[in-house]
């Protein structure tokens, strides 16, 4: 399954994370977690999701093709890393790359 992270300024409740297994993507938000499982689902693009039990749906939509399976999800991200006294330069260069990503669209594999 890929994901493609759309980035979100972060806001005032818990962040979301995601696990795979097979077509069944898990969302974790605090203590809070839903399944979606696009298994049984024909090819197609999906993008009205809900949830009884997250405080928040950060999917936004999915496409399951030939090839396979692609969701967007929302990807929050917090403010600007500042560097501390004492930290070298090779760590917050590190960091702030870490959190730079974050402000793009990127992809990853679960």
């Amino acid at each position: 399954m890929k994901l493609i992270l759309t980035p979100q300024r972060q806001r005032d409740y818990a962040p979301a994370s995601f696990s795979a297994e097979g077509e069944a993507l898990t969302v974790t938000i605090g203590d809070t977690c839903d399944v979606l499982d696009f298994s049984q689902a024909g090819h197609g693009t999906f993008d009205d999701f809900a949830s009884n039990t997250l405080p928040w749906m950060p999917v936004l939509k999915a496409t399951k093709t030939e090839a396979g399976l692609t969701v967007w999800v929302l990807n929050d991200y917090g403010p600007e890393p500042m560097r501390e006294d004492d930290e070298p330069d090779d760590e917050f260069a590190a960091r702030y790359a870490a959190w730079d990503r974050q402000r793009d669209d990127y992809e990853v594999q679960l």
